[in-house]
Parts: structure tokens; sequence; C-alpha cells
């Protein structure tokens, strides 16, 4: 469930990745963006699937990325989605690290602090 009103959403939950992941839809939606979400055959997901002038980017937000389930977790799924929708730009926002470059595949992923992405530094 996505709100509008983080305030309401920090109330009614201690999910600490689900308020960014809220906070970060909020801020889409304030760009005006093209914002989508993808869905694989097996459980995965990806957050968003952004298509900004025929560029996609494809964006997952995650609290923190030092628990190696949760790691690959979030960049299997973008490799996953990756070949499906040939992506321009891969992306993780994080609240919990700094920014860093990851390379699977033959793929950049870019993983960003939440604050740097929120004020536009991508």
């Amino acid at each position: 469930m996505i709100l509008v009103d983080s305030g309401i959403l920090s109330l009614a939950s201690g999910d600490y990745s689900k308020q960014l992941e809220n906070q970060v839809f909020v801020e889409l939606l304030r760009r005006k963006l093209d914002v989508g979400y993808w869905r694989g055959n097996s459980s995965s997901e990806v957050d968003f699937v952004i298509n900004q002038n025929r560029k996609i980017t494809l964006l997952q937000v995650a609290y923190s990325l030092s628990d190696q389930a949760t790691f690959e977790r979030e960049t299997s799924a973008l490799k996953e989605a990756d070949g499906k929708l040939h992506a321009d730009r891969l992306l993780i926002v994080v609240n919990d690290g700094g920014e860093k470059d990851i390379q699977i595949a033959g793929k950049r992923i870019l993983v960003l602090p939440a604050w740097k992405w929120l004020l536009g530094f991508t």
C-alpha cells in the first residue's frame, strides 16, 4: 500500500523499508514521472519502473543491503526485470549505506543513499 501522507503510514507501520518506499513513490509523483512496477513469474518484483523520454530506469528501494538475503533479492529482481525490459539504468535507493557501484553479470547497478536521491543528486 502506498500512501501520499507518510505521517499516516508511520503511525500504522513500524516497517521502515515500506516508509522509505512510500517516500520515494511520493517523490516520483512530485517529479511527475511515468511510474509503474514490474512483477516476474517468480516472487520477484521491482518497486518502480520509470519511463522518462523512452529511457527505462528500474528502481528498487531497500532500507539496507547489509543483509545478504536482501541484497540477493533486490539485485536478482533487477537482473530478471532488466532481461525482459532492457533498462537503461538500474538503481537501488537505500537508507542505510553509502553510494556505490555494483557490477553483476555485466550490468551496473548504482546504489544511492535516499537523502542523495531525494535531493536529486543522481
